[in-house]
């Protein structure tokens, strides 16, 4: 390895800063610094946590992370893209409770599960891969179900609570 004297650094930095300039040179370092940074799924999730009109947080290969908001696709375009191994890692550690969880993946191309952020807020995972690059969709799910009339029409909801909620068996899903 070897040792740079200060001159010699005091010379490569205005050889570099005179043929790149300092845009793209802070480009490089904040890209650099970005990527040197451990990436933890749970602050990535902190940051879209706050927002309760934020429902989806997306994540694919060599893609912009993505999330939707108030049903509009937003792009985090003034981030890098996603790398292969950071795709990996956030991959690995939302499927750190789930030990058969990466074999299934890699088995059946995609794979359900459920994760609890560090914040304790439930999430429904998709990891799939798409075009033979891996990829997540990360869907909060509220603490509190909603009431039905949110939902749906009053007239409906109705009908739903006086014939079907009183059943004592059976299976019914609302979508």
């Amino acid at each position: 390895m070897a040792i740079l004297s200060i001159e010699g650094a005091e010379c490569y930095k205005r050889y570099f800063l005179h043929i790149y300039g300092y845009s793209t040179i802070l480009r490089v370092l904040s890209f650099c610094f970005f990527h040197l940074v451990e990436m933890d799924v749970n602050e990535l999730l902190a940051q879209f946590e706050e927002d309760k009109s934020i429902s989806d947080v997306h994540l694919c290969t060599g893609e912009f992370i993505t999330y939707r908001k108030v049903g509009e696709i937003i792009f985090l375009d003034d981030k890098p893209k996603v790398t292969h191994a950071e795709m990996e890692e956030y991959v690995n550690q939302l499927l750190a409770n789930h030990p058969k969880g990466r074999e299934k993946l890699d088995t059946n191309r995609e794979i359900d599960f459920n994760f609890y952020s560090k914040q304790g807020v439930p999430y429904r995972i998709n990891a799939y891969y798409t075009l033979e690059k891996l990829a997540v969709a990360m869907r909060k799910i509220s603490y509190k179900p909603l009431p039905l009339e949110t939902i749906m029409y009053d007239d409906i909801a109705d009908a739903v609570k006086e014939h079907i909620l009183h059943q004592k068996t059976g299976l019914f899903l609302v979508t």
